[in-house]
């Protein structure tokens, strides 16, 4: 548990160095990038907390919405998402390798 919860930080600073190199480099993947950060990020607090509550014996948390599942679902998209433009890119290089060979040296 501890480890989690000094590893937390560590997280945090990688995805935001994560979305800074997709500022200056992938601006078209923002949106994506962030989902996929943020949502990673707030299920691991999540997560987290429910754990330092149940080690302390705290009661759990009043939940009025459903942020885990939420959370869970929108880092889902975010990531099959990704595939699939990761794949779109890879068909694109392997059409533009094909034509190259097509002409003359």
């Amino acid at each position: 548990m501890l480890a989690k919860c000094l590893n937390f930080r560590n997280k945090v600073l990688e995805s935001q160095n994560a979305i800074d190199t997709c500022i200056e480099f992938a601006m078209d993947d923002l949106g994506n990038t962030l989902d996929i950060h943020a949502s990673a990020r707030g299920m691991e607090a999540w997560e987290v907390s429910q754990a330092l509550r149940k080690a302390y014996g705290l009661p759990s948390a009043d939940i009025v919405y459903d942020y885990h599942d939420t959370l869970q679902k929108a880092n889902k998209t975010a990531l099959a998402e990704l595939e699939s433009l990761s794949a779109r890119q890879a068909e694109i290089l392997r059409e533009l390798s094909t034509r190259e060979r097509d002409f003359p040296s």
